[in-house]
């Protein structure tokens, strides 16, 4: 009832690290039972709404992480799947300025990146340091960080290392 139908107009359904991890076996204790369809974010189309769903209708283009926790018996039917139903909670409506692919790739990097941040309990005037700041989180913990006005250390690697 409160679950949306949904079409994943998404030509690129992209593998997280959770994804290859799952894939290695490492949350056989946790995870749904096989067979089973990889994937947490999508980005499609509503085809239908459930009844009580208020917030999404018909042909509305969404995006989110089918999956409310994705380590704890993780739904058999991945976001790859050609159509799949949602909770309405674990959707927003797509950015505008976005296409599905990039819409695709930004929610579970974006909870970890809010999550990490909540764990740290952060504030202004202090100074933080980012792990591998390149990647999709820690790109994602700099943006938010720097529109808090606070010092941000970064690590990354180069692929142009020089030794001098």
């Amino acid at each position: 009832p409160k679950r949306t139908r949904f079409w994943s107009r998404s030509s690129l359904p992209l593998s997280t690290p959770v994804d290859f991890k799952r894939r290695q076996g490492k949350f056989q204790a946790t995870d749904s039972a096989l067979p089973t369809v990889p994937g947490y974010d999508v980005a499609g189309v509503v085809v239908k709404a459930g009844s009580k769903v208020k917030e999404f209708k018909e042909g509305d283009e969404v995006h989110g992480d089918i999956h409310e926790k994705a380590l704890y018996g993780p739904k058999q039917i991945g976001s790859p799947a050609e159509c799949t139903t949602v909770e309405e909670k674990l959707l927003a409506l797509k950015p505008k300025g976005l296409d599905f692919a990039q819409a695709d790739a930004l929610p579970l990097a974006i909870e970890k990146a809010y999550e990490g941040l909540e764990r740290t309990g952060f504030s202004s005037g202090k100074s933080i340091l980012v792990l591998n700041g390149a990647g999709g989180v820690g790109s994602l913990v700099i943006q938010r960080l720097k529109l808090l006005i606070i010092n941000v250390c970064i690590t990354c690697i180069s692929l142009k290392f020089e030794r001098s």
